[in-house]
């Protein structure tokens, strides 16, 4: 077995681990569904910044290896904070002594963020001009958000 195919296996065993932490069925399709199934976690688990963020690096980036173990990687404390859960799956992503880390070259960047932020503003700001709900409607963390939101978007003239 080459070190590719580990890493290929490992990353396919994180993404099953994942998927049933997140209450999904384990799906072994293989090498070719790890997007897909990456996104159908983020969409049913993680907040919208989070989707906004993974969504953007799977059709910005080229799906390799590296992407796919950074992401899981970034993922799992999102659904776990349990240390010995959180043990095994970086373990066996990343090796008893990391020797499966690929090094990656930028993907979580403040760049990506900044980029990922926009996004997510021009998003909320379109779906309040247009109507679909109004600051009165907001609480909490939600009206939070919306005046963080609004104010870089007059800042930033979006």
């Amino acid at each position: 077995m080459t070190e590719m195919e580990t890493t290929e296996e490992r990353i396919l065993d994180c993404l099953a681990g994942l998927e049933i932490l997140a209450d999904m069925q384990a799906d072994q399709d293989g090498w070719n569904s790890i997007a897909s199934r990456i996104y159908d976690i983020t969409n049913k688990c993680m907040n919208w910044f989070d989707f906004t963020l993974y969504n953007h690096l799977l059709y910005k980036i080229e799906h390799t290896p590296v992407l796919y173990q950074q992401m899981l990687y970034q993922m799992i404390p999102h659904f776990t904070q349990d240390d010995k859960v959180i043990s095994h799956l970086t373990k066996g992503l990343l090796g008893e002594n990391n020797e499966y880390y690929i090094e990656p070259n930028g993907l979580f960047i403040d760049e990506l963020y900044d980029e990922v932020y926009d996004i997510c503003v021009r998003d909320h700001m379109e779906s309040y001009r247009a109507g679909y709900f109004e600051k009165e409607d907001l609480v909490g963390e939600d009206l939070e958000r919306h005046l963080e939101f609004v104010a870089y978007a007059k800042e930033n003239g979006l």
